[in-house]
């Protein structure tokens, strides 16, 4: 697998001179963003989606949404007996 690095340089057009700079910060910060978690106090997957979650030590697990999961407002998944903390989406293909 490639790193962050080698796939901004692939991304970015060598003939860009300054701008190449812009482009392969631009692309690492768009990355950045798309590994973030987010916290379950803030934002909540929709049902029938496919994501990770994270509880709250750390364990990661794949999950698919669930109608019993999402109940007012809260979700109420747990991995390994602790809460779920954070998930993300993940896309499948």
């Amino acid at each position: 697998m490639k790193t962050i690095e080698q796939a901004a340089s692939e991304y970015t057009p060598k003939n860009w001179s300054s701008l190449g700079k812009i482009a392969d910060d631009a692309f690492k910060a768009g990355v950045k963003f798309a590994q973030q978690w987010i916290s379950v106090d803030e934002e909540l997957p929709e049902k029938g989606s496919r994501v990770l979650l994270k509880n709250e030590n750390g364990y990661i697990e794949i999950r698919t949404m669930g109608v019993s999961s999402i109940s007012n407002g809260k979700l109420r998944n747990t991995i390994g007996g602790h809460l779920v903390a954070h998930w993300r989406p993940i896309e499948v293909k």
